[in-house]
């Protein structure tokens, strides 16, 4: 679990960053819409989470230190932890 996302990506970090990233996948850009309450929000949050893991796979081989498959996995788990408690 991400308390503080000080020196970790978790949800909120994920949330803030699905108003600023581009979103090149048709598909994924038209489920991807404004919310306002947190169940919508996760949503958004789990779709944008899972097209970062497709971009990741055409990165994966580049030669990179970045583990996103830990960095999504927190940000899985980070969502998880908020729906139990919402």
């Amino acid at each position: 679990m991400c308390i503080g996302c000080l020196d970790q990506v978790c949800f909120t970090y994920i949330d803030a960053m699905i108003v600023d990233t581009p979103v090149l996948d048709p598909d994924t850009r038209s489920r991807i819409r404004d919310a306002r309450n947190i169940e919508d929000r996760l949503k958004m949050g789990e779709i944008f989470r899972q097209y970062l893991d497709a971009r990741w796979l055409e990165l994966k081989d580049a030669g990179t230190e970045f583990s996103w498959e830990r960095v999504s996995q927190e940000v899985k788990d980070d969502i998880i932890f908020i729906r139990s408690r919402v």
